[in-house]
């Protein structure tokens, strides 16, 4: 196919993603601020700048999750604008077949895919965190990520100090929003194969550089009551920027940032499975917009052989909705661990694609 006419179709489709773009950015960022001033409605200290700043602050992360229908769409009004002015008509009489019109389409979707994974996701990932803080000021209370933890955090951490190699487990019921200072801990040490050696209780931890520092300690043994002990400290390689990065949401972090996070919690002895999800869904992203992309053109290519404007809107809203469906119970599935984690992410993609392959060479070759 001429650049001529690849170059026009690219055009013609990267103009409807703008314009569905903006009316799904104006449609979710309405949505979002009635929805604030409802819960927000007997709080005069709240000011319309404040609560337009939390839409807006959330607007990159919902604008990154609809960019799937986005594309769907944008593709169905594409093809259907280039079928109803019979361009598309003309161009499949001349030779053009369906998978060398769709070629340059397929093309900008790999590319908003990268744009996507490469740029979008640290600019989601960063006002993300703003949105959460300043919706919890908004709200009047203290940040998400810290108030998740306010009285039970809990680290756990390999030990090999002073001839002594192990483990031990480290809960506070009180912590800084730095996460340097914490209160009311306990420290229960074990040995190499798990078995529990002593206790420590203390009503202050400082998180120092490469220390914690337990201040008003007791100890308890196996079958003997708490006595105090004097100070001590305990070898860590934490930072308050860990800790932090170990309790975020996978909504806070971009995609460069998930495998250091991944590798961090589960050291700490955390699971990271919505997060290696999130990764894995990242990965993916080019042939699910792929798949976006191809089923949104077999719809369009209905109306060439066969007309019918309402089955194409009707059948572009509910492939939307399925889709939607599917993928949420597929996910709840995986973060149930009930199906393998790569299973949950590439499953409906991948059904999809199949699906839109098929209904293409059905209408292109009978």
């Amino acid at each position: 196919m001429s650049w001529t006419l690849s170059s026009y179709i690219g055009r013609r489709f990267l103009a409807w993603v703008g314009i569905i773009l903006f009316a799904v950015t104006m449609l979710v960022g309405l949505a979002n601020l009635l929805e604030l001033l409802r819960k927000n409605a007997g709080n005069s200290n709240n000011s319309m700048t404040n609560l337009l700043a939390v839409v807006l602050y959330r607007l990159p992360f919902d604008l990154q999750y609809y960019l799937h229908f986005v594309v769907l769409f944008a593709t169905i009004v594409c093809f259907w604008q280039l079928s109803r002015t019979s361009e598309l008509i003309v161009a499949r009489a001349v030779g053009v077949s369906a998978r060398q019109f769709l070629m340059p389409v397929i093309i900008l979707g790999i590319l908003l895919a990268a744009v996507k994974i490469l740029i979008w996701s640290p600019i989601s990932a960063a006002t993300y965190v703003r949105y959460q803080r300043l919706l919890a000021v908004v709200q009047g209370g203290v940040t998400t990520e810290f108030d998740l933890v306010a009285n039970n955090l809990w680290l756990r951490e390999k030990l090999n100090h002073n001839n002594f190699s192990g483990s031990y487990i480290l809960h506070a019921r009180s912590t800084g929003t730095d996460f340097a200072h914490l209160g009311r801990v306990s420290v229960m040490l074990f040995d190499e194969d798990g078995a529990l050696v002593s206790r420590y209780d203390a009503d202050q931890v400082v998180l120092l550089a490469g220390r914690w520092a337990l201040s008003k300690v007791s100890q308890t043994l196996l079958g003997e009551l708490p006595v105090p002990v004097a100070d001590l400290t305990l070898p860590t390689e934490f930072t308050p920027r860990k800790i932090e990065l170990s309790l975020s949401q996978p909504e806070t972090l971009s995609f460069y940032a998930l495998p250091r996070y991944i590798k961090l919690t589960e050291d700490a002895g955390f699971s990271a499975l919505r997060q290696r999800l999130a990764y894995y869904q990242y990965w993916v992203t080019p042939a699910l917009l792929m798949a976006m992309i191809l089923l949104g053109a077999s719809f369009a290519l209905r109306i060439t052989v066969r007309g019918g404007i309402g089955f194409l809107v009707a059948a572009g809203i509910l492939a939307g909705f399925l889709f939607h469906f599917i993928t949420d119970i597929v996910s709840a599935m995986g973060m149930a661990a009930r199906i393998p984690t790569w299973l949950a992410v590439t499953a409906t993609p991948v059904m999809v694609l199949l699906l839109a392959i098929s209904l293409l060479l059905h209408y292109e070759d009978g």
